[in-house]
């Protein structure tokens, strides 16, 4: 499975959430699935779509700080990866996102568990509609979570910090994650994604940068990188540690 091809597929955000309005009637039977095989705490579900196309070698890869992330892509066949987001096809899990090697890890009893509501996902006709996340892998801490790009450098910045934000924009879910409170399921829309023009659009692959992109005040955090034409793990994870460290001056 070409991993490129399969993100290259996904709608545009904005795409998205309308057949996530269209299946928000089957979201319940699902989260009772996820519940009843004990994953609550371990796997959210997610909404499939790209901010912007990757090229034939690249995965998206997530490098993590304390109050933040960041995904971009990387050559896939440069380091060893874990998977933490899926989506299924033909009733399978086939492996979308990735992280550090040994970062994540998923037992063989919750691997059969998330195959089981692959197949679910599959069963109502959900697939091309949404993924599963692990939660250690979407989340920071308990603060719900907000997701914006830069399409140009090819760069997505999660941050759980509201007064980094555009207060002018809208922001959808991205990530619902699913609990039972006294017999009664509860849905929390744990983190959301920028509503925003460019996620209309379908960036086409010969405009990503083919070569490297000077990116000047990334995400108004006034932080500036060159960005290779397809990035490696290392540099992923200093520019997620540079940003770190310009959110903890900014505290």
């Amino acid at each position: 499975m070409n991993v490129a091809i399969a993100q290259n597929g996904f709608s545009s955000f904005n795409n998205a959430l309308e057949e996530f309005n269209k299946h928000q009637k089957h979201l319940e039977q699902l989260g009772w699935a996820l519940v009843s095989e004990g994953l609550e705490e371990k796997v959210s579900i997610w909404l499939l779509h790209r901010h912007f196309d990757l090229r034939q070698n690249e995965v998206m890869y997530r490098a993590f700080g304390k109050q933040s992330y960041v995904q971009l892509p990387v050559d896939k066949s440069s380091v060893e990866l874990s998977p933490i987001s899926w989506r299924v096809n033909s009733g399978k899990l086939e492996a979308i996102e990735f992280a550090q090697e040994g970062q994540f890890t998923v037992s063989k009893e919750e691997q059969a568990a998330i195959e089981s509501i692959a197949r679910m996902i599959e069963k109502l006709g959900m697939s091309g509609t949404f993924g599963i996340v692990l939660n250690e892998a979407s989340e920071i801490g308990d603060m719900p979570t907000f997701e914006r790009n830069d399409d140009h450098a090819r760069i997505l910045f999660t941050s759980s910090l509201a007064e980094s934000l555009d207060q002018e924009v809208s922001y959808h879910p991205s990530v619902i994650r699913f609990y039972h409170d006294n017999g009664q399921l509860c849905m929390n829309t744990r983190k959301r994604c920028l509503n925003c023009p460019s996620c209309n659009l379908s960036i086409p692959l010969i405009d990503a940068h083919p070569s490297s992109f000077h990116a000047t005040n990334l995400f108004g955090l006034g932080v500036n990188a060159t960005i290779p034409p397809t990035s490696t793990v290392t540099f992923a994870n200093k520019l997620a540690h540079h940003i770190e460290k310009r959110i903890e001056r900014e505290m």
